[in-house]
C-alpha cells in the first residue's frame, strides 16, 4: 500500500507541475502577443484606462467620513501667509537701509569733527608760529610811553646788549 501512495504522490505532483507549466506557457504568449499587438497599443493610448485599484481607493475614500479638502480656502492661507512673510521681509530690508543710513551719517559726522580738529590744531600751531618768530625778532617798538604823574620817569629800556668778553681781574 506504501507504493501505491507514493506513486499517486508522485504522479499527482508531476500533472500539477505539467498543468502550471501549460497555463503559464499560454499567459505569456497571450501578455507578449497583447502587449506588442500594435492594435492593441493605439487602442491603450486612444481611450485612457483606470486601474481597478484606483476606482477601489476612490469608492473608499467617497464612502468613509473624510472631509473633502477645500483648496480655495488652502489657496487663500497660503496667499495670506505670504504677504506676512513678505510685509516682514520688507520691514526687514527698510531697517537695514536706514541702519546703514545711520551708520554713513556718523561716520561723515566723525569725518568733520576730525577735520575741524585738524583746522584748530593747525591754527594753534601757526599762532605758536607766529608768538615764537615774534619772540625772536624781539618787541616791537609801539612808539612813546606814556608816563603817569605819580611816577618817576621811565628810562627806555635796551633791546640789543652789547655783549664784552671779560679782560681779566681788574
Amino acid at each position: 500500500m506504501k507504493n501505491k501512495t507514493k506513486g499517486r504522490f508522485v504522479t499527482d505532483t508531476f500533472e500539477k507541475l505539467e498543468d502550471l507549466g501549460k497555463s503559464t506557457a499560454k499567459q505569456v504568449t497571450k501578455q507578449a502577443i497583447d502587449t506588442f499587438s500594435p492594435i492593441n497599443i493605439l487602442e491603450n493610448l486612444t481611450t485612457p484606462k483606470k486601474n481597478e485599484k484606483q476606482d477601489n481607493k476612490d469608492k473608499e475614500h467617497n464612502d468613509s467620513n473624510h472631509t473633502p479638502i477645500n483648496m480655495d480656502s488652502l489657496k487663500k492661507n497660503y496667499e495670506q501667509q505670504d504677504k506676512k512673510k513678505e510685509v516682514n521681509l520688507k520691514n526687514r530690508l527698510f531697517q537695514l537701509v536706514k541702519e546703514g543710513e545711520q551708520k554713513e551719517l556718523q561716520k561723515k559726522k566723525q569725518q568733520e569733527q576730525q577735520k575741524k580738529q585738524e583746522e584748530g590744531e593747525e591754527e594753534k600751531k601757526k599762532q605758536e608760529v607766529k608768538k615764537k618768530e615774534e619772540d625772536q625778532r624781539g618787541e616791537v617798538p609801539q612808539g612813546k610811553v606814556r608816563r603817569s604823574i605819580f611816577s618817576p620817569k621811565i628810562k627806555a629800556k635796551r633791546e640789543h646788549f652789547e655783549i664784552r668778553p671779560s679782560q681779566g681781574k681788574q
